[in-house]
């Protein structure tokens, strides 16, 4: 009979939005790999299969793992409308924990021994993706620019309680809110989250 031990995934994600877990955990992607191969069978679990601990920590344990080394590789990690900031790799066995090199691109050679365990923990940063919302003011009959811009401000709300206001007489954004006096209009560029629904 073959000598188990145990193997155990633990994950942690900073940077995404509790609105947005869900859509991470069905994103992200893990890879366990017998090495050589055809000792056993590769398996693939998404995140949305581990168990949430405390402070966002998420575990997978397989256990009666059988003894040998095993590739273990996120191999989606990417998520929606986030980037990728950092992906780290480390590997406790017993009381000592090491770094391991490369692992976003080679993943972890893990060794189960009998009777063991060795955890296998991955760390991603991520950062929300921003685009621009562009504002664009018309104004029509034959009025000039110092008629209106005592009396002209455009209002944006958002998710996470965005609330920003640009008041045209607001000498400090004048440069940015531009005044085409050809076209008589008024345009604006501002950061916003990528795909959250905004108010003008």
């Amino acid at each position: 009979k073959r000598n188990t031990g145990k193997l155990v995934l633990n994950k942690t994600l900073a940077g995404i939005e509790s609105a947005d877990l869900a859509q991470a955990k069905n994103d992200i992607v893990f890879t366990v790999m017998p090495s050589p191969t055809g000792v056993g069978s590769s398996k693939t679990y998404k995140l949305s299969e581990f168990t949430q601990k405390t402070g966002g920590l998420y575990s997978l344990e397989i256990s009666n793992a059988l003894t040998g080394t095993y590739t273990v590789k996120e191999t989606a990690y990417h998520v929606k409308n986030y980037d990728v900031v950092s992906v780290s790799y480390s590997m406790t066995v017993g009381s000592a924990t090491v770094e391991v090199a490369d692992g976003m691109n080679s993943g972890a050679s893990a060794s189960v021994a009998k009777n063991a365990t060795t955890i296998v923990t991955v760390a991603d940063t991520y950062k929300k993706q921003t685009g621009a919302l562009k504002l664009t003011k018309m104004v029509a009959g034959g009025a000039t620019f110092e008629d209106v811009k005592e009396k002209l401000s455009f209002r944006v709300t958002g998710p996470n309680g965005y609330d920003e206001t640009f008041d045209i007489h607001d000498d400090s954004i004048l440069e940015d809110l531009r005044y085409d006096e050809f076209r008589n209009l008024f345009k604006k560029k501002t950061k916003i989250q990528c795909e959250k629904r905004y108010t003008v």
